[in-house]
């Protein structure tokens, strides 16, 4: 087992989570441009509401699980930390190892706080609709928005792993921040997972009334066709009241 805590090995290992999260950032700021994008082209309230939510759950309450998630990794035996702590009954420098993962975990919180410093801009219907596309039609775009933010992660995730498990053969640093970094990483496939379902919700949701709407309509036309028969043969009584013949 191979292992390094100098500020060079230390520096590379803050560019391999900063650069996973900064990607993980970015592939999520493009999906909320694009959602933002199909919404206001549409002007389609249902999705600025849904879109609104996600993106306030995402900067607070997500927030939260993603840090949570990171402390519990700093507590637990397979963060630097614990990996230094363990040096102690073989190597002497120990002291030295924990206070420089201590610095390096200190460098990854920091990395953690500059992902969410970019909060997505999500501006509010401001006009009536006027659809250009079916609702149905929408929700399939959203779907595949949705379905190639999934496919990203994952590749983002098989990626650095692949990363992680080809440089912990020089460093084991990085398989120790590859465990936190997956589970971040899964967590954001998660979340839009839940929003990938209550769109699905939705749109089930607004066909279902779509389809009661047009029932009770053909209904109404039912009863003013039988109602304006009605008239029509009251007035052919009435016509006879001017038959001079």
């Amino acid at each position: 087992m191979k292992f390094s805590f100098d500020e060079s090995a230390r520096s590379e290992i803050r560019g391999f989570f900063e650069e996973a999260l900064g990607s993980a950032g970015t592939e999520t700021m493009n999906l909320f441009n694009e959602l933002v994008a199909i919404y206001t082209r549409e002007q389609y309230k249902p999705l600025y509401t849904m879109t609104s939510e996600i993106a306030e759950y995402y900067t607070q309450d997500f927030h939260n699980v993603v840090q949570e998630q990171f402390e519990n990794w700093v507590d637990s035996e397979t963060s630097i930390t614990a990996f230094a702590d363990e040096l102690e009954a073989s190597d002497d420098s120990s002291d030295d190892a924990y206070v420089a993962a201590q610095y390096l975990q200190g460098d990854l919180q920091n990395a953690l706080d500059e992902l969410f410093s970019n909060q997505p801009d999500v501006p509010s219907v401001s006009t009536e609709a006027h659809l250009t596309k079916d609702d149905n039609e929408i929700f399939e775009e959203v779907d595949e928005l949705l379905q190639k933010f999934e496919d990203a992660l994952e590749g983002l995730i098989s990626d650095y792993n692949s990363k992680a498990d080809t440089n912990s053969e020089d460093n084991q640093l990085y398989s120790n921040v590859s465990e936190i970094l997956e589970a971040i990483l899964e967590s954001y496939k998660s979340l839009f997972d839940v929003f990938k379902e209550g769109v699905s919700n939705l749109a089930s949701h607004i066909s279902e009334r779509g389809s009661s709407a047009e029932s009770k309509s053909e209904t109404d036309k039912d009863q003013m066709k039988t109602q304006a028969e009605s008239v029509g043969e009251a007035l052919r009584d009435v016509s006879g009241l001017f038959d001079f013949g």
